[in-house]
């Protein structure tokens, strides 16, 4: 994927309309993003990353959440030698959701759940908790309003030829750009 963002980079990193044209991954998410000729991304409030920045915050500050992982373990990928449990954040697809007269985007996201030692019994806890605190929250997104957040599907298995249980989360969400 790093190799794809730099030979993007490479080919998008052009002037376009007096507007520099750059590429960016933030959490796992590939944007492209249009700056003042500054290629500051600061500036930017994407939904796609500020829904991604928002639910990496609430899961890491749920208490009774970083308990069940042993730490405030959320990464965007697994990191080496990590200890089980932990969560990931999973692909994301971004597609318009515009009504005539109002801008919208939806947005599909996956999280996923590592487990060993506890099982499909831990694995279905923090399955369970992650749910509990996302599936019709109202999360704070900057310069964007979502609408909802819901959880379409979820998948408990044990991979194949291993010890290890993963768990699939796949929520759905409706956001809004801020008047």
């Amino acid at each position: 994927m790093r190799a794809n963002a730099k030979r993007l980079s490479k080919l998008f990193s052009k002037r376009v309309a007096g507007k520099s044209l750059r590429f960016t991954t933030y959490f796992g998410l590939e944007i492209f993003a249009r700056c003042l000729g500054t290629g500051d991304f600061s500036r930017m409030a994407h939904p796609s990353s500020e829904l991604q920045k928002t639910i990496f915050e609430t899961l890491t500050g749920d208490r009774s959440l970083t308990s069940l992982l042993g730490g405030p373990k959320v990464f965007d990928r697994r990191p080496e030698r990590i200890a089980f449990p932990y969560l990931t954040l999973g692909r994301t697809a971004v597609v318009d959701w515009s009504t005539g007269t109002e801008d919208g985007s939806e947005h599909i996201l996956t999280l996923h759940v590592w487990a060993k030692g506890g099982g499909k019994q831990e694995t279905y806890e923090i399955m369970d908790k992650v749910s509990e605190r996302l599936n019709g929250a109202n999360l704070p997104l900057e310069g964007h309003h979502l609408v909802n957040l819901q959880l379409q599907f979820a998948e408990a298995r044990q991979e194949t030829d291993s010890a290890t249980y993963h768990g699939i989360l796949r929520f759905r969400a409706v956001t809004e750009p801020v008047a």
